[in-house]
C-alpha cells in the first residue's frame, strides 16, 4: 500500500514519511524473545510526540533530539513530561523534575510536601539509605550525605528556622510508648555505630555523650566567635539558665534569667607575637529583684566571694569579698555551738 506517505511491506514493516523523516512501525520475530513490536523515530528529529487530538498541528517549539525522546503533553499543550532511555523529566508550569544517569533534580516554584496518608504500625516512614559498600568516598574534600542551604532574605517582624522539628502527639501527654526498645522518645537523636552521642528527649531533656579516651574530661565546646585581641578581659562565653513566668497578668509567657555561669577572660588574655599566655576564669551570677549579681569569681589563683552563700541547710554561711572572708557554722542548729572563722 503507497499513498498519503504510508508503505506497508509483506514483512509487516510499516513506515510513514512526511518527505524529510520517516517513522517506522515494525512485528518483529526476535529469536528467544518471539514477537516484538517496534517503533523507529525518525532519524531527523528522533521524537515522537503525544498530544491532546486538537493539537496535533502545533508547532510545540521541540529540538532535535539526540536520543529516541517520548514528548507527552497536556491539553493545552503547555506543560509535557520527558521520557528516554536515560532520563525521566517532569515539567509542569510550576515543577520540574528531572532523573539522569548522574543526578535526580527536582525544580519547583511553589512549596513542597510529602505527606503521608496512613497509619503506619512499624518501621521508617521516610528513610534516606544506602545499600551495602555505597559509601562517600572522596579523599581529599568535605562531603555531607545530607546537605541543606537555605536561602533567607526576611525583613519587618519575619522568623525563620533552618530545620524545624514539631511532634504533635495525638494526646499530648500520654499517647506514646515508654521509650525501652530504642533511645528513648526523642524530639532529635544523633547516633553513631547506634551510639546516642546527642539527643534532645520530648520533655526537652539534652543529653550530650563524650569519648575522650584516657582523658579526664569530655570535649563539650560552647565557643565565643568575636575576634580576640590583646589586652580584652570583657568577653565572655555564657551557659545561661532560664524560668518562664507570665506577664501582663498571665496573658503572655516570658523566659528570665535566674543565673548564669560566665567563662570570662582575665589579665591580658593572650600575647599577640605567639598567642600564648591565655589567661581565664569562671564567674557565677545570680538575680536579685531582677537584676543580675555576681556572686563569686574564679581564676587561676584566685577565688573571691561577693555574695553571703549558705549551704547544707544554713549550717554553714559564708561571707567574702575581695580582702575578707568569714565562715560560720551551727552543726544542729541550736545557736549554741555558732563558730565564726574569719580570714
Amino acid at each position: 500500500v503507497n499513498g498519503e506517505g504510508l508503505t506497508v511491506s509483506s514483512t509487516g514493516q510499516m513506515i510513514l514519511s512526511d518527505g524529510v523523516g520517516a517513522t517506522i512501525i515494525r512485528q518483529f520475530n526476535e529469536p528467544g524473545l518471539g514477537s516484538r513490536f517496534t517503533f523507529g523515530l525518525p532519524e531527523v528529529s528522533r521524537t515522537m510526540v503525544i498530544a491532546d487530538a486538537g493539537d496535533v498541528d502545533m508547532d510545540f517549539g521541540l529540538s532535535v533530539a539526540i536520543d529516541p525522546t517520548v514528548y507527552i503533553f497536556n491539553a493545552p499543550g503547555t506543560s509535557y513530561a520527558t521520557l528516554k532511555y536515560d532520563l525521566l523529566s517532569l515539567f509542569g508550569g510550576s515543577a520540574i523534575l528531572q532523573a539522569d544517569g548522574s543526578n535526580m533534580t527536582f525544580v519547583s516554584y511553589v512549596k513542597q510536601m510529602f505527606q503521608s496518608r496512613f497509619d503506619l504500625v512499624a518501621g521508617n516512614l521516610f528513610s534516606f539509605d544506602s545499600t551495602a559498600n555505597n559509601e562517600l568516598t572522596d579523599t581529599d574534600g568535605e562531603q555531607s550525605w545530607g546537605y541543606f542551604e537555605p536561602k533567607i532574605n526576611q525583613s519587618g517582624t519575619a522568623a525563620y528556622n533552618g530545620l524545624h522539628v514539631n511532634v504533635l502527639e495525638t494526646t499530648p501527654g500520654s499517647s506514646f510508648g515508654d521509650g525501652t526498645t530504642g533511645q528513648g522518645n526523642n524530639l532529635l537523636l544523633l547516633e553513631r555505630e547506634s551510639v546516642p552521642y546527642f539527643k534532645v528527649d520530648r520533655d526537652g531533656t539534652v543529653s550530650i555523650l563524650g569519648d575522650n579516651a584516657n582523658a579526664p574530661f569530655t570535649h563539650v565546646y560552647l565557643t565565643n566567635t568575636d575576634e580576640t585581641s590583646t589586652g580584652e578581659t570583657s568577653q565572655t562565653t555564657d551557659l545561661v539558665f532560664q524560668f518562664t513566668g507570665t506577664q501582663n497578668n498571665g496573658s503572655s509567657y516570658a523566659a528570665a534569667e535566674v543565673a548564669r555561669i560566665s567563662a570570662f577572660k582575665s589579665d591580658d588574655w593572650y600575647h599577640a607575637s605567639d598567642g600564648t599566655d591565655h589567661d581565664g576564669g569562671f564567674k557565677f551570677y545570680g538575680r536579685l529583684n531582677g537584676a543580675e549579681v555576681e556572686m563569686l569569681s574564679m581564676s587561676p589563683g584566685s577565688v573571691n566571694f561577693k555574695e553571703q552563700i549558705s549551704l547544707l541547710d544554713d549550717k554553714y554561711l559564708f561571707w567574702g569579698n575581695s580582702t575578707n572572708l568569714k565562715i560560720m557554722w551551727d552543726l544542729n542548729n541550736a545557736n549554741d555551738d555558732i563558730g565564726i572563722l574569719q580570714f
